[in-house]
């Protein structure tokens, strides 16, 4: 599966579409195309380390927003979600996401306040 991952880097390199801010999200999607690959988190994290690392490259705007798109619902994608607005982001690319985050802490506040009953 890693080889799988360079051989997409290697052939982009190869075309001469080397990592930036631009390709950066370009080529996320293209590497989740390869199979045996089932988080597309994982695979984004895995790729902005290695652009970070490798190429130098800082992720841009695009990229927190496909990271911030793919984290489970919940209170940290919300504080994601709510930076990345306060930011500058559109926040139409965010509606259904957030809603999905407000839905889930409200469900897990209802369960931690729910207290079983013993009954005889």
């Amino acid at each position: 599966m890693i080889r799988s991952i360079f051989k997409v880097i290697d052939a982009f390199e190869h075309l001469g579409i080397h990592p930036n801010k631009d390709t950066l999200h370009l080529l996320i999607y293209k590497l989740n195309d390869i199979k045996g690959l089932r988080w597309r988190k994982d695979l984004l994290n895995f790729y902005v380390l290695l652009g970070t690392r490798k190429w130098g490259v800082s992720p841009d705007k695009t990229t927190e927003v496909l990271s911030a798109i793919q984290s489970p619902p919940g209170r940290p994608r919300l504080a994601i979600t709510k930076r990345l607005i306060n930011e500058g982001i559109d926040d139409s690319y965010f509606q259904n996401t957030m809603f999905h985050d407000y839905v889930t802490i409200e469900i897990e506040s209802q369960k931690q306040s729910q207290i079983p009953m013993k009954t005889k």
